[in-house]
């Protein structure tokens, strides 16, 4: 699927949510240069989730915003994008408190739900309600 310029940056980074989803999921391969074992998984999710992921959550909070007043269509898709966000944010907390295996594969389908809906649903929403002058401004939002 082609993304306009403004929105590839996003799109590069849900690649490592996609590979933080696999590693996540129970009974999932072991993937190169990521944790095999549950308690090496649940603190690379963790610190994940408190450094690279709260940071690309505030860029699409900066998107969410521009977009949101567009279309009917933009605003349902982001409020179910904001509520799986909330979900996402619970799980993490309860990882961080419990270590269970249980929650990280939680963590690991809503997060791929959630990146699958953004690339295949929000972006491209946005790339037919938005004119080209509105999308060229988003790189402008996210930097």
């Amino acid at each position: 699927m082609k993304r306009h310029d403004s929105l590839v940056l996003l799109s590069r980074f849900h690649r490592s949510c996609l590979f933080l989803a696999l590693i996540a999921k129970e009974n999932s391969p072991e993937v190169k240069g990521y944790p095999t074992d549950i308690l090496g998984k649940i603190d690379y999710a963790i610190s994940f989730y408190d450094g690279p992921l709260k940071k690309h959550f505030e860029l699409e909070e900066r998107l969410w915003n521009y977009i949101s007043n567009r279309s009917n269509e933009l605003k349902t898709i982001i409020d179910e994008l904001t509520a799986e966000r909330i979900q996402l944010h619970e799980l993490f907390i309860a990882l961080s408190m419990n270590n269970s295996e249980s929650t990280l594969n939680q963590i690991g389908n809503l997060l791929e739900t959630h990146v699958r809906k953004e690339e295949r649903v929000l972006f491209q929403q946005i790339q037919n309600d938005l004119t080209e002058k509105e999308l060229s401004h988003i790189a402008t939002i996210l930097s």
